[in-house]
């Protein structure tokens, strides 16, 4: 089963634990990590806090996880630029948990990696231009072509 999970214009590498916006690379510590990898597991559904804390924490420790939980999720909104108000991302069930409110799908490829980025190539090749292993002779300048378009995008 693959390990990269898209959604939205997002990209987690469950297995690297690293999340990527139109392929560039965006700070997201551990636990927040993990957090978003349990709702990308279940797109759609109520996570429990009571399952949060069992992925997060061993049984036997003791600390305030809701408040862990609670940090943790505004990580991943600020990573995001979602809120709590207006969730595009996670939605937050008061007293019960939070849900992914997007569409999330595995995927199978993994996207080229330009200087320890991923390339914004997997929109590029939805609109119909090829991807860099298609484009013969044009190597080098496709890459570049495919940053600048993953900045530009990222940007909008």
């Amino acid at each position: 089963m693959s390990q990269l999970i898209r959604f939205g214009n997002f990209l987690a590498d469950l297995r690297s634990s690293e999340l990527f916006q139109d392929g560039l690379r965006i700070e997201l510590q551990q636990q927040p990590f993990l957090v978003l990898a349990r709702l990308l597991e279940r797109p759609g559904e109520l996570v429990t806090r009571e399952d949060l804390r069992q992925a997060l924490w061993p049984r036997e420790t003791f600390v305030d996880y809701g408040h862990g939980i609670n940090k943790a999720v505004n990580k991943i909104r600020r990573a995001l630029g979602d809120s709590a108000d207006r969730p595009q991302y996670v939605e937050t069930l008061r007293k019960r948990g939070y849900r992914l409110i997007v569409p999330a799908f595995r995927s199978a490829h993994e996207p080229p990696k330009v200087e320890g980025q991923y390339q914004g190539i997997e929109s590029l090749t939805a609109a119909g231009i090829p991807d860099a292993d298609s484009a013969q002779g044009l190597g080098f300048w496709w890459r570049i072509f495919n940053i600048a378009a993953a900045r530009i995008l990222r940007t909008r």
